[in-house]
């Protein structure tokens, strides 16, 4: 019975917002390519969805490895971590606290292997 009221009540909302010429969705993707140097200075860490930049946890000279945290945003009223995809030194941090990332931006870059 609950599904049942759930379901209703979300076909009541879908269509109140194609009445209103709204969208029901949006599609995320991916960044079409990896992230790539910025300005040439090394690889990066790279937002993985569109937020604001709730904590950065990254400072520059800072050794990382793959899988630790550079940076927390907060979408949609959740903390998604930003992790590292590779080991390596932080060379410059690109993002402050409270900004707005999209997704594919740049958080930190690396120094060059």
């Amino acid at each position: 019975a609950f599904r049942a009221r759930r379901e209703a009540a979300f076909a009541r909302e879908r269509a109140a917002w194609q009445e209103a010429g709204l969208t029901a969705h949006e599609e995320v993707t991916a960044p079409a390519a990896p992230p790539k140097a910025h300005d040439g200075e090394g690889p990066v860490v790279a937002a993985s969805l569109p937020g604001i930049v709730w904590r950065v946890e990254a400072a520059p000279g800072r050794t990382i490895q793959a899988g630790d945290t550079v940076a927390v945003l907060e979408a949609m009223k959740m903390e998604i971590p930003v992790l590292a995809d590779r080991d390596g030194r932080i060379a410059r941090v690109l993002v402050e606290e409270g900004q707005m990332v999209e997704a594919g931006e740049a958080i930190v870059t690396l120094e060059a292997a």
